[in-house]
């Protein structure tokens, strides 16, 4: 509510770089809660910095069935605290908090070791959930133009970062860096950075009321494709996949995401978003919904075209559930040799070409392909993995 409320106050403001700099403001001065997590008394103090309300709530909560990010959050603290630390948690982008403790450990998502002063002996750990700033805002502006010169349109970026380069400054005084994404994604960073970055696997939304059976594949009349991701269509390629399936009245587009609220994007694609009958738009969708599931037994694979990520939740949502990939290399995702399909430019040409050459593949070999997939990410990409390999890395980091 608070959230809302501050980006209520603050879009009338035009100018991007003042609104940036009044939401960080009042941010800091309605979302000020503090959490604190006790193992004993006389044990060492950690700090986080991400999000207290998911820190706090009890683990098995169904609302962890969303954003995984509300899971990792709470599994980061967990593993502090496994470590033998106390644990102090502040929202990331609450500026006015100051270090009031001997903390051994920081390990912050926000901007604060631009202007924190710590003793040598406080590890400070960089937490990156996202592609290098300047990258992705570099992404989307090229991803805008492009759009906007297809369609005589005048789409505004969504994920564009105004703190690019306080977030670059802080990942440099950073002592180490914890990064949710694989090696294509570390290599959107700055070579200089890359030694201080440790790579680690993240997890999808909970599933466990939604996965596709490994041996279903829908009938030919109903192999349709996937698209599923949070804000920023524009960067995650949505407008290529409405440009493609447009022409092909024979392939069924099904959008899952909350696209609603990017009314410039609405209004250039209305005609294909709600009038247009091979897409169907379904709006923002539970994974774990019985609607998510009606979706999924209509879908045999999914495109993923984004511009910049970490790794895609999204994308890795739709792997455990049982989708054929078809995706970007900025999904930050590496697929078993042979399996699945890169989109190498995601230009629209290109993943119409994808499309064709994934239709003609013989369903048993896709089906064989689904299942091993399935198999290899709900392992690797599983909580499980996530909580043992967090733990790990931690206390790699630590010792």
């Amino acid at each position: 509510m608070k959230k809302k409320l501050i980006k209520a106050i603050t879009c009338f403001i035009p100018n991007r770089e003042m609104r940036h700099k009044a939401q960080l403001f009042l941010t800091s001065l309605l979302i000020k809660e503090e959490a604190s997590f006790i193992t004993k008394s006389d044990a060492p103090w950690a700090l986080v910095s991400y999000l207290v309300d998911w820190a706090i709530e009890p683990k098995k909560k169904s609302l962890f069935q969303y954003h995984s990010n509300q899971w990792e959050n709470k599994e980061l603290v967990q593993s502090l605290l496994k470590l033998g630390y106390n644990v102090d948690v502040i929202f990331y982008k609450n500026l006015l908090f100051k270090p009031h403790k001997d903390y051994r450990v920081i390990i912050d998502l926000g901007t604060h070791f631009n202007f924190w002063k710590l003793p040598p002996n406080c590890l400070k750990v960089q937490y990156l959930t996202g592609s290098d700033p300047f990258y992705q805002n570099q992404k989307e502006q090229q991803r805008c133009q492009s759009l906007n010169q297809r369609r005589k349109a005048c789409c505004q970026p969504k994920r564009f970062l105004d703190d690019a380069q306080e977030l670059r400054s802080s990942l440099e005084k950073a002592d180490i860096a914890i990064l949710l994404g694989n090696k294509h994604t570390l290599n959107t960073y700055p070579k200089n950075l890359r030694s201080k970055i440790h790579l680690l696997n993240l997890t999808g939304s909970d599933l466990s009321n939604t996965a596709k059976q490994k041996d279903f594949i829908p009938p030919p009349s109903d192999r349709g494709i996937l698209w599923i991701g949070g804000a920023g269509a524009i960067l995650k390629g949505l407008d290529r996949l409405l440009e493609v399936f447009s022409k092909h009245p024979e392939w069924h587009l099904h959008i899952a995401g909350k696209i609603q609220s990017e009314k410039d994007f609405v209004e250039v694609y209305q005609k294909e978003l709600f009038e247009t009958k091979n897409i169907h738009c379904y709006g923002l969708v539970q994974p774990n919904s019985d609607l998510f599931k009606q979706i999924l037994s209509k879908c045999v694979a999914f495109v993923n075209a984004s511009g910049s990520e970490a790794t895609s939740t999204a994308a890795i949502t739709a792997l455990n559930a049982g989708l054929y990939p078809i995706i970007s290399r900025d999904a930050g995702i590496d697929l078993p040799k042979g399996k699945g399909i890169y989109l190498e430019t995601c230009s629209i040409s290109e993943i119409e070409e994808a499309l064709h050459t994934f239709y003609q593949k013989d369903m048993t070999e896709v089906e064989n392909d689904i299942r091993f997939l399935q198999d290899y990410f709900t392992q690797h990409y599983s909580r499980e993995s996530f909580s043992k390999n967090c733990f790990t890395l931690l206390k790699t980091i630590l010792n």
